[in-house]
C-alpha cells in the first residue's frame, strides 16, 4: 500500500514537473510584450490546451490518491479519532503527521499546498532524533500513534526527561499507571535512567544472541513467528546528554545504532552540543539515527512539488482525554483474563457427547469456581441465545469460547456450526484454514454481507421445512424423538456476529420473518440461534420485541444502562455495573433481573485454538466446508466452464447459499442489449476481461467486435478490434459489439430529439443496430463509467438497452441506472457485488463477479 501511495504522489509530482516546464515554454514562445491578437489567442489556446491535458492527467491520479487515503485511514484513523489496534501484529506502516506539498495546482481552503498523509514504515530501521526542542510535539504524536497501532500486551515504553522531570511526557500522565509503562512513571534521576538504560541493551544483546539468531531482525522474527511475537520498546528521551552518566552515556550510544535493527526505538530529543568532549551521542545521532521530521526516501527528489512535514491536527482536549481513558479501559480490560480455555477441556470427554436430549457449552466459572454452562435444547433449557457487549468488553472472546468448547465436546455427527461474522471479517477467520479448518463447521463466513446472509436464512428455513417432512414420515414430533429412534441428525447450531447489521436494509422485514421462523420452529427440529451484537439500538422496536420473545438464553458483557435494559430486559441493568474483561453475566430466564448469574470468561487463546484444531484435524473426519468470504471476488474460471452454444454471458455466482453460477442469457428479442456501469478501474477489468472471455467460449457467437481505445485495429480469433469504420459496413449475423469505455465514444452517441438537422448518421447507425440487431443475433454490450452524465447526454437511446449491469454504485446513481424498473429509489451496490436487472421482465439478480486470484475488496 505505501508503495502505492508514493507511486501515485510521485506521478502527481512529475505531472505537475512537466506542466510548469510547458507553461515556460509558452511564455518563452510568446512573450507578453507586443504580441499580436493572433499570436495572443494562438499564446492562450496553447495554455488552455496545457491545462486541459494536466487536469485530464491530474484528475484520476487525485481520484487515486483520495482512495488510496481512505485505505490508509481505514486502517490508521485520524490522530483525533479514538482508536486502539486490536490485532495481535505490527503493523507495516504508521501515519504520522502530514506532508504540505507546496504547488499552485492544488490548493485547498487558499491554502498554497495539498495536504496528504505523512505515511512511514513501521518499525522505524533508525532511531530518531531532533536538536530542536519546538519538535516536542512530533515526539508526543509519535508515542499517541504508536500506542494506537500496536498491540498494548506487546508494547512497552521508556520515558526520560531530565529536563523539565517528566513535564514533557505530562500529556500521557494519566496513563502511566500500565504494565507497558516502565515503572509506571517517567524517569528523571540518575540512577534509575541507568539502571533503565542497562535493561533496555542488555535485552538487546540477549536477542542477538538467543531468541533472533537466524533472523535478519526483528520485524523478520515477527513475521515468521506470528503466534509468539516480540514485543516493540520504544526509547524516549528529552534532555541534555552532560545530565547522563558515563554509563548512562554508553548504553545511549548501543541503543541508538542497534535498536531499531531489535524492536528497540530510540526517540531523542537532545540539546546540540558545542563543546567537543560533549559530541559523543551527537556523532551517533548523526551516524545512525534519522531526524524526527524526515520524508520517506521516495519524496527526496520531488521535482514539481516541495515537501514538508507537519504535524496532524491535536484532537480536543476533552476528546483526547477520553483517548487515553479508553487506552487505560482496554489495556486493563486485556489484562484481566486469567483463566485459559483449555483448563476446561479433558480429552476422555473430546468428541464423546451426544446432542439427542440437548447440547451444553461450558462457557466459564463462577464465583465459587463453580462451572457454568450454556444449555440449549433441552426439555427443561431454552433454545436460542442473544449475547450482548460493547466493543472491547470480551464479546469475540465468548463467541470463540463457544465455537472452541462445543466442537471439543460434540463431533459434528452431532453438532453442526455455521459460523456468520458481520464484524469486518476478523472473528471467525482462524476457523477457515485450508490446512486445519474447523470440521465442526458446515459453513464459515467472513466479510458476509447481508444479500447473502438472507440466502443464508432461507437455507435454514427449507432445511428445517426438509426435517419437518422427514419427522412427519416416522411419526415423530422433534429432533429428540427421531434420534431416540437411532437416526442419525446432527443439531443445527447457528452463530451470527453482529447480527443486527442484518436489519439495516431499508426493507428489513423478509431478515424479521426469516428469523421468527427459525426462531419459533427451528427448536423442535434440532435448529439453533446465538445472536451476537455489540448493540441492539437500529433494529425497529416491534420487531426487536418479536425476536426477543422467542429468545430465552441472554448474555451480556460489560455496557451501558440502556443496552444493559435491551439486551437483558427492562428491569435489568445490571450489565452496566459489569467493570469488564472477563467478567458477564448469564441469563437463562428471558433477562429476568433475578435470574442473573455472574460468570467469568476464559480466555480462548489462538494457541489453544490451534490445538483444538489440530486435534480435531488428526480424526480423519472428511467433510465439505463451506468458506464465503464477502471481501473476495470468485475466482475466475477455466474456458470449460464458460463453454456453451447458448447466448449467455457467464458473469459471476449467485448471492445464495450454494453460490449458483449466474449467466445473463440474450434473447432473440428487442431490449436485449446490455449497459454495464459502476466505479473502479480494477473491477472494471475483471468484469469486462470476464464478459469477453465468455463471450469467446460461446459457440454460436462467430465474431466479437470490440471497440476501444486500448486496442489497435487486428483480429484475434473470434475477436475484431475495431474503429467506427465498422459501422459503415455490414456487422455480420451472430456477433456481439463490445464497447469498452462509451463514454469517451461520442461519434456514436446518437442525436436526441425529433429534430433532422445535424443529425449524427454514425450515432443514427449505431442506434439501428442497437435497435434492430437482435434480428440478425447481433447484440450490443457497453460499458459506461459515468452512467449520470452520458444519460444526460443520450437517454432516450439508452432505453433501447433493457439488460442492465450495475456494480460498485451510490444510492443516486443505482436509482438513475435502474429507473424505470418499477424502483423509486434504489440502494447502494456495494464492491464486488453485481446486480443484473431485466426491464422488460422485471428479472433482479445479486451476484458477485468474478476476479483474479488474489483480487479483494480494498
Amino acid at each position: 500500500m505505501i508503495n502505492d501511495y508514493y507511486d501515485v504522489l510521485l506521478k502527481l509530482d512529475k505531472a505537475v514537473y512537466s506542466h510548469k516546464n510547458t507553461l515556460l515554454q509558452i511564455e518563452k514562445a510568446f512573450p507578453n510584450e507586443m504580441l499580436t491578437t493572433r499570436e495572443a489567442e494562438r499564446r492562450k489556446y496553447q495554455i488552455e490546451q496545457e491545462k486541459s491535458q494536466f487536469t485530464k492527467l491530474t484528475d484520476p491520479l487525485i481520484s487515486e490518491l483520495d482512495y488510496i487515503i481512505k485505505k490508509i485511514r481505514n486502517k490508521q484513523s485520524q490522530l483525533s479519532t479514538p482508536s486502539i489496534s486490536k490485532k495481535n501484529t505490527f503493523p507495516d506502516f504508521i501515519v504520522f503527521g502530514r506532508y504540505h506539498l507546496h504547488n499552485e495546482y492544488f490548493a485547498k481552503n487558499d491554502k498554497k499546498f495539498l495536504q496528504v498523509p505523512r505515511v512511514l514504515d513501521f518499525p522505524m530501521t533508525r532511531a530518531l532524533y531532533s536538536h530542536d526542542f519546538q519538535t516536542i510535539d512530533f515526539v508526543k504524536q509519535l508515542i499517541i500513534r504508536i500506542i494506537q497501532i500496536s498491540p498494548l500486551k506487546k508494547l512497552h515504553f521508556t520515558l526520560i526527561d531530565t529536563v523539565g522531570l517528566g513535564e514533557s511526557f505530562d500529556f500521557i500522565r494519566t496513563i502511566l499507571d500500565n504494565d507497558f509503562m516502565y515503572d509506571q512513571r517517567i524517569l528523571a534521576y540518575n540512577n534509575e535512567i541507568e539502571v533503565a538504560l542497562k535493561n533496555n541493551i542488555d535485552y538487546i544483546e540477549s536477542l542477538i544472541q538467543k531468541q533472533i539468531v537466524g533472523y535478519e531482525n526483528w520485524k523478520k522474527y515477527n513475521e515468521n513467528n506470528t503466534k509468539n511475537i516480540l514485543p516493540l520498546k520504544v526509547l524516549a528521551f528529552v534532555g541534555d546528554s552532560s545530565q547522563l552518566t558515563t554509563n548512562s552515556s554508553l548504553y545511549m550510544e548501543r541503543i541508538i545504532k542497534h535498536g531499531s535493527k531489535y524492536g528497540v526505538l530510540p526517540i531523542i530529543l537532545i540539546e546540540e552540543e558545542t563543546k567537543e568532549e560533549k559530541n559523543k551521542i551527537q556523532t551517533i545521532l548523526k551516524n545512525f539515527a534519522t531526524e524526527i521530521t524526515y520524508k520517506h526516501e521516495k519524496l527526496n527528489d520531488l521535482k514539481g512539488f516541495k515537501a514538508e512535514t507537519a504535524l496532524e491536527s491535536w484532537p480536543h482536549k476533552t476528546d483526547f482525554e477520553n483517548i487515553l481513558e479508553d487506552i487505560n479501559r482496554f489495556y486493563k480490560e486485556e489484562s484481566k483474563i486469567k483463566y485459559e480455555i483449555n483448563e476446561m477441556w479433558d480429552d476422555k470427554y473430546f468428541w464423546k457427547e451426544k446432542s439427542t436430549e440437548g447440547v451444553y457449552i461450558p462457557i466459564g466459572w463462577d464465583k465459587n469456581q463453580e462451572r457454568i454452562d450454556l444449555r440449549i435444547g433441552f426439555d427443561n433449557s431454552e433454545h436460542h441465545t442473544l449475547i450482548g457487549g460493547r466493543s472491547g468488553s470480551g464479546k469475540s472472546n465468548l463467541l470463540h469460547t463457544i465455537i472452541q468448547n462445543c466442537s471439543f465436546l460434540y463431533s459434528p455427527d452431532e453438532v453442526e456450526l455455521f459460523l456468520l461474522d458481520y464484524k469486518e471479517g476478523i472473528e471467525f477467520n482462524l476457523y477457515a484454514s485450508e490446512k486445519q479448518p474447523l470440521l465442526n463447521s458446515s459453513l464459515i463466513a467472513i466479510q458476509s454481507d447481508i444479500a447473502y446472509g438472507q440466502t443464508f436464512l432461507e437455507h435454514v428455513v427449507k432445511i428445517k421445512n426438509q426435517r419437518a417432512e422427514k419427522f412427519k414420515k416416522e411419526n415423530v414430533k422433534d429432533f429428540k424423538e427421531y434420534r431416540n429412534k437411532n437416526y442419525k441428525l446432527s443439531r443445527y447450531i447457528i452463530i451470527i456476529d453482529e447480527f443486527q447489521v442484518l436489519f439495516t436494509i431499508k426493507n428489513s422485514k423478509r431478515i424479521e420473518d426469516l428469523f421468527v421462523e427459525i426462531l419459533r420452529k427451528g427448536r423442535s427440529y434440532g435448529i439453533h440461534l446465538i445472536l451476537s451484537t455489540q448493540t441492539l439500538r437500529g433494529i425497529e422496536a416491534n420487531s426487536l420485541s418479536q425476536l426477543k420473545s422467542q429468545i430465552g438464553n441472554r448474555i451480556a458483557l460489560a455496557m451501558g444502562e440502556d443496552d444493559s435494559m435491551s439486551v437483558l430486559s427492562s428491569n435489568n441493568p445490571e450489565a452496566a455495573k459489569i467493570k469488564g474483561k472477563p467478567e458477564a453475566i448469564y441469563n437463562n430466564s428471558g433477562g429476568m433481573k433475578d435470574a442473573n448469574k455472574i460468570f467469568f470468561v476464559p480466555y480462548a487463546s489462538r494457541d489453544n485454538a490451534n490445538i483444538l484444531l489440530e486435534k480435531v484435524n488428526s480424526c480423519n473426519c472428511n467433510k465439505n466446508i463451506k468458506i464465503y468470504n464477502g471481501e473476495l471476488m470468485p475466482e475466475l474460471p477455466d474456458d470449460s466452464i464458460f463453454k456453451t452454444s447458448e447466448k449467455e454471458v457467464l458473469v459471476g455466482k449467485k448471492i445464495n447459499f450454494d453460490e449458483d453460477l449466474f449467466r445473463i442469457k440474450f434473447k432473440q428479442e428487442s431490449g436485449n442489449s446490455l449497459i454495464i456501469s459502476g466505479r473502479g478501474e480494477k473491477h472494471k477489468k475483471s468484469i469486462f476481461d470476464t464478459v469477453l472471455k465468455s463471450l469467446i467460449n460461446i459457440s454460436s457467437i462467430e465474431h466479437i467486435y470490440l471497440i476501444s481505445a486500448k486496442y489497435n485495429n487486428n483480429i484475434e480469433g473470434k475477436i475484431h478490434y475495431c474503429n467506427y469504420d465498422v459501422f459503415n459496413a455490414d456487422i455480420k449475423p451472430n456477433s456481439f459489439i463490445v464497447i469498452e469505455n462509451f463514454d469517451f465514444e461520442t461519434g456514436l452517441y446518437p442525436t436526441e430529439g425529433y429534430s433532422t438537422k445535424d443529425k449524427n448518421e454514425l450515432g443514427e447507425k449505431f442506434k439501428s443496430i442497437v435497435e434492430f440487431g437482435y434480428e440478425k443475433n447481433i447484440y450490443t454490450i457497453i460499458f459506461i463509467e459515468n452512467y449520470k452524465k452520458i444519460k444526460e447526454k443520450t437517454s432516450k437511446f439508452l432505453t433501447l438497452f433493457e439488460l442492465r449491469y450495475g456494480f460498485n454504485m451510490n444510492e443516486d446513481t443505482a436509482t438513475s441506472f435502474f429507473s424505470g424498473c418499477g424502483f423509486n429509489t434504489f440502494d447502494a451496490i456495494p464492491q464486488n457485488i453485481g446486480v443484473f436487472l431485466n426491464i422488460a421482465a422485471s428479472q433482479m439478480e445479486k451476484f458477485r463477479f468474478f476476479g483474479y486470484k488474489g483480487d479483494e475488496n480494498d
